[in-house]
């Protein structure tokens, strides 16, 4: 017997919430991805590769630390 248990309800319009909350992430990611084409226009394609070439070690120098101690610990 449900006595005490609360009802759950489901918007009916939540089609369109779902969709308003996808557009305004999508307007957000378009944003964010034309500031940062701006602000690297300037760069050349010689330090951009740099920068990617960085940006990989590091991140390939965390995932092994990251692994090493999943092993000996």
């Amino acid at each position: 017997m449900r006595f005490f248990k609360k009802r759950v309800r489901v918007a009916g319009n939540s089609d369109a919430v779902s969709a308003r909350i996808a557009g305004l992430m999508l307007e957000r990611q378009r944003q964010l991805a034309d500031y940062l084409n701006e602000r690297c226009a300037g760069l050349s394609m010689q330090w951009r590769i740099g920068l990617l070439i960085g940006f990989c070690t590091l991140i390939g120098a965390y995932l092994v630390y990251v692994l090493i101690s999943a092993f000996t610990n």
